[in-house]
């Protein structure tokens, strides 16, 4: 096939007050990529004018090797609103997100492609995230522990070679399996058509506690995947490594304890509309995901007290009547 017949692809890269991260992790492998027919869309919301440095330090080495590269100030903070706006300014067939803290293989890109083109009734492509965690080594102990508290509580499953939503409104990922069709994508590496927007945008609401949009990547695939089955993918070759970088928008305290009960509601909303018995199934589990946050604080001796716990629930309960 002729090189100017194929899709371009689209790489946005939404990011806040992670320079070092796109200096030393995100920028460097995506001008060795195999793949060359793609622009790349930086929307940046940091505090300070660090990233935009960088960015401007690095857009002669991507006019070099010929791919455009574009550097926007995001009107708006928060992944999901960024990612929503900056897709109005892409200009392929199809749009990738990487997170700003996110090494791709070399051939990324050009796997991502390979799928759209060799089967067209994709709407979705994973390149399969690997995941960096600096687990402290208190926590090491606790994963039986961890692992026979969630599948009692509905939070995870003996399937591993499965990446779907549960029940409960828990998503679980699938380990080190590739090749499979998914339930949903993650968002550290992720690229879906562009016809995909204009029925799908990431949903804002979960920017409701401090402005992070905790699991919008789950969100958003699974919707897709409940109205189009078998149209999300995970790639069976090229890797992508998230390091987990600091800095960033996490959210902390009550807020991280207000988004993790707020998306397990969101996500059992969709599959009550295919399964049964997902109320209570999301009820127990948002239970269970309560006592392990606060088993965890206590044995991690993290600084979240009682009260933050409430408050969090309190106000995951506000808005889920909203």
């Amino acid at each position: 096939m002729n090189m100017n017949s194929l899709p371009q692809i689209t790489v946005i890269i939404a990011t806040k007050n992670r320079a070092d991260a796109l200096d030393k992790i995100c920028f460097p492998p995506l001008l060795t990529q195999t793949f060359r027919n793609f622009e790349v869309i930086i929307w940046d919301a940091s505090t300070d004018s660090a990233a935009e440095s960088v960015c401007s330090g690095y857009l002669h080495c991507f006019e070099k090797i010929g791919v455009p590269f574009r550097y926007y100030q995001a009107p708006r903070s928060g992944l999901a609103a960024q990612r929503n706006d900056a897709v109005k300014r892409a200009k392929g067939e199809i749009i990738a997100f990487f997170d700003d803290d996110s090494e791709l293989s070399n051939d990324a890109i050009e796997v991502i492609h390979q799928n759209f083109i060799s089967n067209q009734t994709l709407r979705g492509v994973e390149v399969k995230v690997i995941r960096l965690t600096n687990k402290k080594p208190a926590e090491k102990p606790f994963a039986l522990v961890k692992k026979l508290l969630l599948m009692f509580f509905i939070m995870d499953t003996y399937d591993k070679g499965k990446q779907i939503v549960l029940r409960s409104g828990r998503h679980i990922a699938s380990q080190d399996k590739k090749g499979i069709l998914a339930e949903w994508l993650s968002g550290g590496s992720m690229a879906y058509k562009k016809e995909v927007f204009t029925e799908f945008s990431f949903n804002e609401k979960l920017m409701k506690f401090g402005g992070y949009s905790l699991g919008e990547d789950v969100d958003f695939s699974y919707r897709i995947f409940k109205k189009y089955p078998d149209s999300l993918y995970i790639a069976d070759s090229g890797y992508v490594i998230h390091h987990a970088a600091s800095g960033g928008d996490r959210t902390k305290g009550k807020n991280d304890v207000a988004a993790r009960l707020y998306l397990r509601w969101t996500l059992a909303s969709y599959v009550s509309e295919v399964k049964k018995f997902v109320l209570p199934c999301c009820i127990w589990a948002c239970l269970g995901e309560i006592l392990f946050m606060f088993a965890m604080n206590v044995l991690l001796r993290k600084e979240i007290s009682f009260a933050v716990f409430i408050q969090g629930i309190k106000d995951a309960f506000r808005a889920v009547k909203e």
